[in-house]
């Protein structure tokens, strides 16, 4: 601040240039561009030829500004989300990024006069001060000793505890947050953990449901209460600032199990077991490397068919045929389960490498 900068660019070819100057070590400092502007267009054109260097002396005494303020709520209390605050000008393009500190104060200096707008990140969940998205978001204008120092973000958040079929994960789920006019405010992929975290979320009501349905996992959608009906969901109430932890109990839901091996009692460690599902959805699951076991939880209720890729040779299925239509189909009702089945490969597998 109120300081001097000398620089030298030496063994130049002949060109016009233009200067911008970045805090590399030092991102809550804007970025601007000779002689004073924070767009590239607008930058001095600075020529140089042979025996003729371009001088330029910019005074920056006095001309900066500061825009600060806090960002409070759950992510003090909960998970281990950081706060991150992030300064934008007037055509989108992100200048200054900065963390919150401990009380959630934060700070950035700007050295030319430009109108900015503000976004607050917190665990991915990004949210624009004042507004919905950039367009809509409250614009600041820094002007040369005029300082932005008493904005206020107040954010909350939600800690999620899985118990049930999530004690025993080998594969992903999805969360969501739903509010009461039945819109999705905000989703998350949650991988290989029984603990997750929403932050920077508005006050208010919401629902929250866990859907095994995404990439690996099966298991039926639910909703926090302990129903797989949306309508008897249990409403979360959400104070502004409040850091709510709650425990999800899941319901069991279906179970397949069992072991895939060959006649002689030796059993593959590489593998892939396919559980099919009625509409054609397929879900893997990785053997373990010496006792060949396969496992399913949380199942929704339906048909099931399980295969095994055997590479060149082509698909084997349960109970033990090379025809799909010849397979045996799984019923899971009531969340019942499929346990201890026994699915012996051909000795031929033995030969293949998938």
């Amino acid at each position: 601040t109120d300081g001097s900068l000398d620089f030298r660019f030496s063994l130049l070819d002949p060109d016009s240039y233009t200067m911008k100057l970045q805090w590399l070590s030092n991102e809550d400092v804007a970025s601007f561009y000779l002689p004073g502007t924070p767009e590239e267009s607008e930058a001095l054109a600075l020529e140089v030829g042979p025996g003729s260097p371009a001088l330029f002396d910019l005074d920056l005494t006095g001309s900066y500004s500061r825009i600060g303020g806090t960002v409070t709520g759950s992510w003090q209390e909960i998970g281990d989300n950081a706060a991150v605050v992030e300064l934008y000008n007037e055509s989108g393009r992100r200048i200054a990024r900065t963390y919150c500190a401990e009380d959630g104060a934060f700070l950035f200096h700007s050295l030319v006069d430009q109108r900015v707008r503000l976004l607050v990140d917190i665990g991915w969940n990004r949210r624009w001060i004042g507004g919905e998205d950039f367009d809509a978001a409250r614009p600041f204008d820094l002007q040369a000793g005029n300082d932005i120092l008493n904005l206020e973000w107040v954010e909350s958040g939600v800690q999620v505890n899985l118990s049930g079929p999530g004690n025993n994960l080998d594969y992903d789920y999805l969360l969501e947050l739903w509010n009461q006019a039945g819109q999705l405010v905000y989703s998350e992929n949650y991988i290989y953990g029984n603990e997750a975290t929403f932050s920077n979320l508005e006050p208010g009501q919401y629902f929250l449901k866990v859907d095994g349905q995404y990439f690996n996992a099966v298991w039926a959608p639910q909703w926090y209460g302990g129903t797989e009906n949306p309508e008897e969901a249990q409403l979360i109430d959400l104070a502004e600032g409040a850091a709510v932890q709650l425990d999800f109990a899941l319901e069991l839901g279906g179970h397949i199990k069992g072991r895939l091996g060959f006649g002689d009692g030796t059993f593959p460690g590489f593998f892939r077991v396919y559980l099919i599902q009625e509409d054609g959805t397929a879900t893997t699951h990785n053997p373990q490397q010496q006792d060949g076991v396969f496992s399913f939880r949380g199942l929704a209720d339906g048909e099931y068919f399980l295969s095994v890729d055997l590479g060149s040779a082509g698909a084997w299925w349960y109970p033990g045929t090379w025809d799909q239509g010849g397979a045996e189909a799984l019923a899971v009702e009531d969340h019942s389960s499929h346990l201890d089945l026994t699915w012996n490969l051909p000795q031929m597998a033995k030969e293949v490498t998938p």
